[in-house]
């Protein structure tokens, strides 16, 4: 284990300790903070306890805006059933929501935060959306950092629709600047993300290496080449250390598919397509008779990615998930010859 392990370890230590709290407003704006930092899933059994802390507490006890917003956000992430009514003790005489809570920029960001979760027949969220975004958007060049820096981010993308790694790496610089910082949890944030980035860095180099091994990029000249794009998505729906596997495997399969798209869009006559698919829905790469070479190439590439996939899953005893992966590449491969 490397020094920059050790350390990670031993802040983590310190962090299940603040999940001792009996203080639901302490409780929920540590799950939200290890969430917008991106190191929860250190502490994934602690924090599922937590929410089922949270749930228990009876909402009418409170009365701040922002831990009611919090709560019913990260209760609704979480799959619990909440209903929207907690927000109407926040609405005046008129039904409106109340101006006094135009001034309180954290309440803002969490009501909006809130309403985002909403369905088609809550219009309470929907009256809560555009009550904070109008103000929101008043806040703009006019507030002060770090809150600035939030709302404008709230505004381009609500965090639950954000992907993880690039939410914490804008959050991470801000959350330093907030009076309310935990130096653990700034630090343990800022070392696990370096940790995550030289793990990930070396992931896209040994990406990069297969795809240059495969050959495509030698033997085909009309594909486009997006090797470090597909791995970003890749990251966006893995991005912890235990799934390097499916992560590569992920990105291998959206470089194919690339090439695939290429191929079907920009390439291929109707006919050539046509014997293309068929190979695909027999899943006999060796019977490629009328195929021009440079689909006898793809073929080639793509069957050895199969024999990679089936490999891994038979070390991890998993063998019988093939077909599943057999079945939607050959749904896919129809759906693309019929938009074609």
């Amino acid at each position: 284990m490397s020094a920059i392990e050790q350390k990670i370890e031993a802040l983590k230590k310190e962090v299940k300790t603040m999940f001792s709290t009996n203080d639901l407003a302490e409780k929920l704006t540590l799950v939200d903070d290890l969430h917008r930092l991106g190191i929860y899933y250190h502490f994934e059994d602690e924090i599922r306890e937590a929410i089922r802390c949270i749930n228990d507490h009876v909402d009418y006890e409170i009365s701040d805006v922002r831990l009611v917003a919090l709560r019913f956000r990260l209760l609704r992430q979480e799959g619990y059933a909440v209903s929207p009514g907690v927000f109407s003790k926040f609405k005046d005489s008129d039904g409106k929501f109340k101006q006094e809570l135009s001034y309180d920029v954290e309440g803002l960001l969490q009501l909006y935060e809130a309403s985002m979760l909403g369905t088609n027949d809550e219009p309470i969220l929907e009256e809560a959306m555009d009550f904070a975004r109008g103000h929101m958007e008043r806040m703009l060049g006019v507030g002060e950092e770090p809150h600035t820096a939030q709302v404008r981010r709230a505004l381009e993308t609500p965090f639950h629709l954000g992907m993880r790694r690039l939410e914490a790496r804008l959050y991470i610089p801000v959350y330093a600047k907030n009076k309310a910082c935990n130096a653990i949890l700034s630090e343990l944030a800022k070392l696990d993300f370096n940790h995550l980035q030289s793990i990930h860095q070396a992931e896209i180099q040994s990406l990069s290496v297969w795809w240059n091994e495969m050959g495509l990029i030698n033997n085909l000249s009309f594909f486009r080449d997006r090797v470090a794009e597909c791995y970003f998505w890749s990251l966006g729906v893995w991005f912890e250390p235990r799934y390097s596997t499916e992560r590569l495997f992920i990105a291998k399969l959206l470089n194919l598919m690339t090439v695939l798209d290429d191929i079907y869009d920009a390439y291929g006559t109707v006919e050539e397509l046509q014997l293309f698919t068929n190979v695909f829905e027999r899943w006999d790469f060796q019977d490629v008779d009328g195929l021009p070479e440079y689909m006898r190439i793809f073929l080639n590439v793509f069957a050895g990615f199969m024999i990679e996939i089936e490999e891994e899953l038979r070390k991890k005893g998993t063998l019988h998930h093939k077909h599943h992966i057999i079945e939607s590449v050959v749904l896919m491969f129809n759906l693309r010859l019929i938009i074609f």
